[in-house]
C-alpha cells in the first residue's frame, strides 16, 4: 500500500515538472533581450525543478500525534495551573504577612517587657538573697565588748594600783580571737564635780601596746589586768584627789567565724577617785590594812559618750586572710 502511494506521488510529480519546464521555455527571454553582462550559453544554466511533498500520515501516526499533543497540552495546562498556584499562595503569603506584622511587633515588645521583668526579678531576688545572707550574719555573728572594770589600789598607799577588765561575747557564735588596746588616764573635774563631756576623738592610742587572746565562745566571759608600768605612775598620782576622774578607754578587737574584724570602743571612768577600801569595813587607815585583809574593789561607770562598733577589716575569699 505504502509502494503505490509513493510511485503515484512521483508520477504526479513528473507530469508537474515537465509541464514547468516547457511553461519556462516558451516565456524565456531570446538572446537578442538577454543582459550585455550575461556571456554565458543559457542552455548551459542548470534547471531547478521544485517537487511539491505531501506527507499523510497513516491513522496510527495519527492517533500517536494526537495523544502527544494531548499530553503536550496537559503538561501545558499543569504547567499554567501550578504557576497559578503559586501565583495565589505568594498572594495569600504577602497578605498574611501584612496582616501578621502588627502581632509580630507586639509580640517582640512583650518579648522584650517580659525580658526585662525577668531580669529585674533576678537582681531584686539577687539583693534579697545578699541582704538575707547578711541579715544572718547579722543575727550569728560573735558580738564582743568591754561588760566591766573595776579599780583595785593594793593597800591603803596605792601601791599596786590595778584596773581589771571584763570582755563579754553576746554573740550566737565563737570570736576567733579577740585583743584589747588601752590608756589609762586623769581628767580634772569642774568646781561641782562634774566632768566636762566626753568624746572618743580625744583618746590617743597611738604608740600603745595591744594585748591577744585566743578563741572566745559564744555567752563566755574572760577578765584580764590592764596593767602597764606607765600607767601606775598616773594611777598613784591620783589616789584621793577629788578633783579629779581616772579614766581607761580603748578598743576591743576581735575576729568573727565568718572572717569579719570589728573594733569595739569602750569608756569606763570613775569620779571622784575612791580610796583604797577592804571587803569588811570601809575604813582605809585601820589596822586590817596591815594584816592583808582583802581588798573590796570599786566598780568603775561607763563613760557618757558616744561608743561606736565597726568593721576594722572584711574577709574577701579571694584575698589572703586578714592580721589584726
Amino acid at each position: 500500500m505504502r509502494f503505490v502511494i509513493v510511485a503515484l506521488v512521483m508520477v504526479l510529480a513528473t507530469n508537474v515538472g515537465a509541464q514547468e519546464a516547457g511553461r519556462v521555455a516558451g516565456e524565456g527571454p531570446s538572446v537578442s533581450e538577454e543582459h550585455p553582462g550575461n556571456t554565458e550559453n543559457p542552455a548551459r544554466q542548470p534547471k531547478h525543478f521544485s517537487v511539491p511533498v505531501t506527507i499523510v500520515e497513516t491513522p496510527e501516526q495519527a492517533h500517536d500525534s494526537a495523544r502527544r499533543e494531548q499530553k503536550t497540552d496537559a503538561h501545558e495546562a499543569a504547567d499554567l495551573d501550578a504557576q497559578v498556584r503559586a501565583a495565589n499562595a505568594a498572594e495569600r503569603a504577602a497578605a498574611t504577612a501584612e496582616r501578621q506584622e502588627i502581632p509580630a511587633w507586639a509580640q517582640i515588645i512583650i518579648g522584650g517587657m517580659s525580658t526585662f521583668i525577668a531580669l529585674v526579678a533576678l537582681g531584686v531576688s539577687l539583693l534579697t538573697a545578699i541582704w538575707a545572707i547578711r541579715t544572718t550574719r547579722a543575727q550569728t555573728r560573735a558580738y564582743v565588748h568591754a561588760e566591766t572594770a573595776e579599780l583595785t589600789w593594793g593597800n591603803n598607799r596605792a601601791e599596786r594600783p590595778m584596773v581589771t577588765m571584763t570582755v563579754q561575747n553576746t554573740g550566737q557564735t565563737p570570736a576567733r580571737w579577740f585583743s584589747a588596746q588601752f590608756i589609762i588616764f586623769t581628767k580634772s573635774l569642774n568646781v561641782d564635780g562634774t566632768s566636762t563631756k566626753h568624746t572618743f576623738a580625744e583618746v590617743d592610742l597611738t604608740g600603745r601596746n595591744r594585748k591577744r587572746w585566743n578563741a572566745l565562745g559564744s555567752g563566755s566571759i574572760l577578765s584580764f589586768q590592764a596593767f602597764h608600768k606607765d600607767y601606775v605612775k598616773v594611777m598613784q598620782e591620783s589616789y584621793g584627789r577629788g578633783d579629779l576622774s581616772l579614766n581607761i578607754a580603748g578598743i576591743i578587737r576581735y575576729e568573727t567565724f565568718f572572717g569579719e574584724i570589728f573594733d569595739s570602743e569602750f569608756w569606763f571612768t570613775s569620779r571622784p577617785i575612791p580610796e583604797f577600801r577592804f571587803e569588811k569595813t570601809p575604813n582605809p587607815s585601820g589596822a586590817l590594812a596591815r594584816y592583808g585583809v582583802p581588798e573590796s574593789g570599786h566598780k568603775m561607770q561607763r563613760a557618757s559618750c558616744v561608743l561606736n562598733t565597726y568593721v576594722h577589716r572584711r574577709f574577701r575569699w579571694w584575698q589572703r586572710k586578714p592580721a589584726d
